[in-house]
């Protein structure tokens, strides 16, 4: 698979936010596997729910295709970095980053790397060396390497 540019998409703290960001997501994943889409979509509702929900200001969402798979930032503007948490299903609220943990080959939150206040929150499908790997909250590295080092 041929590595893409890097799409990027301001979206607007609303509840429609989501739906527009699984449509762009949609149109970047042309060509790759329906199993790959699906999983893509679900995950980028989940990061883009949480971001609206806990955040102020706009989302901006970046979606690049690698070598082997997508890598998917999403950036808010709040410094909180969220943590997964340990709810016992069926909690209504509390799963999102448990699903992105159970189902991106990598993924991690790191504060933004573009000069302004908040942080990101990025997953990557695809083949990782070594297996499936989480990268710690403060190991995020820059846009594009971290998913370049994981996807081989």
């Amino acid at each position: 698979m041929e590595p893409g540019p890097v799409e990027r998409l301001v979206l607007p703290s609303d509840p429609r936010a989501a739906f527009h960001a699984r449509r762009h997501v949609e149109a970047v994943c042309q060509g790759l596997p329906a199993d790959t889409v699906d999983v893509a979509r679900l995950l980028v509702t989940e990061l883009v729910s949480n971001a609206v929900l806990h955040a102020d200001g706009a989302v901006l969402m970046t979606v690049a295709r690698t070598p082997d798979g997508l890598k998917v930032e999403v950036y808010d503007e709040s410094p909180r970095l969220p943590t997964v948490l340990h709810a016992q299903p069926p909690a209504e609220h509390g799963n999102g980053l448990r699903l992105v943990d159970a189902l991106a080959t990598s993924w991690g939150t790191a504060p933004r790397d573009d000069a302004r206040r908040g942080k990101r929150v990025w997953f990557v499908l695809g083949r990782a060396r070594g297996g499936r790997e989480y990268v710690p909250r403060d190991q995020g590295g820059p846009a594009g390497a971290a998913g370049s080092e994981m996807c081989g």
